[in-house]
């Protein structure tokens, strides 16, 4: 007689492969979940536009003044690009599920 394996141990296992699946994708995500956001994170800036007071030059680069000798200014818009802040982001991630327990911690 040939020995057959019991319906009830194969269900067990079945649910222990999909929750170790479960578990190693959990862990997958929130190692690559520092990564991808710290890309973005240098992908991404910030374009502010101060305006700042500089004196009127003429067509050949002198400043020109008033009558009282003092040099004419005026305001101008000037862009400056921001790049995005590398403060910290620190994280700590912990899963416990069905005897398993995975921990992942990053610096920022």
């Amino acid at each position: 007689m040939s020995a057959s394996s019991d319906p009830a141990s194969d269900a067990e296992d079945d649910t222990r492969a999909v929750a170790t699946t479960i578990l190693a994708s959990a862990a997958v995500i929130a190692a690559l979940t520092p990564v991808i956001l710290k890309i973005i994170e240098s992908l991404t800036y910030k374009i502010v536009h101060d305006t700042v007071l500089v004196p009127v030059e003429d067509s050949s680069g002198n400043v020109v003044t008033d009558s009282s000798g003092e040099p004419k200014l005026q305001w101008v818009r000037k862009a400056k690009f921001l790049e995005s802040s590398q403060g910290n982001s620190a994280q700590e991630i912990k899963i416990k599920a069905l005897g398993f327990e995975i921990e992942i911690k990053s610096k920022g």
